[in-house]
């Protein structure tokens, strides 16, 4: 239902599971819990895409695991958009916070492999933060649309996604 755009409630999610309106509430106190639960599901299947990647080098494997996060979001809107929102308090919701921490804990260990083996040079810290935000950019820019005037091209998710990659990975190679 996320992914289709349309209002994910309690009584809309019994309507679309067939159940009666008052089934969702046995399993969720209110619509937060509710959305709470898919972010968590959201992650685990983010965690899984990232984990599934299997390249050689750890600069590769860099690459490959922004690639993957991108096309995530592409061919998961509702739930990338869910996972990154402020709609839930985090506070109230620790394993969610648990469960947003490996897709980027993933990408720190290979850049800090890539940077031990000299396939990147600065600081892995900086670097993790850099290849974060531009990936987490670059899928913000293809789900909105807005990435079309910059060259982003929807059609071609990961191949776009590459390039940028590829871009960021020059500057931070070079001696």
């Amino acid at each position: 239902m996320l992914d289709e755009g349309l209002d994910v409630g309690l009584r809309a999610v019994a309507r679309r599971a067939g159940v009666s309106p008052a089934a969702p509430y046995r399993h969720f106190a209110d619509k937060e819990a509710l959305l709470s639960a898919a972010a968590l599901e959201g992650f685990d299947a983010l965690r899984a895409a990232l984990v599934a990647v299997d390249e050689g080098a750890p600069i590769e494997r860099v690459r490959a695991l922004g690639v993957a996060y991108v096309v995530f979001a592409a061919e998961h809107p509702g739930w990338f958009r869910l996972m990154f929102s402020d709609q839930l308090e985090r506070a109230r919701h620790p394993a969610l916070v648990r469960a947003s921490r490996p897709p980027f804990s993933l990408l720190a260990a290979a850049i800090r492999e890539a940077v031990a083996r000299g396939q990147l040079r600065g600081d892995p810290r900086d670097l993790t933060r850099m290849a974060w935000s531009l990936v987490h950019g670059v899928a913000h820019l293809v789900l909105g649309g807005q990435g079309r005037g910059a060259g982003i091209d929807e059609e071609d998710v990961a191949g776009t996604a590459a390039r940028v990659i590829d871009t960021a990975l020059v500057g931070a190679t070079r001696a």
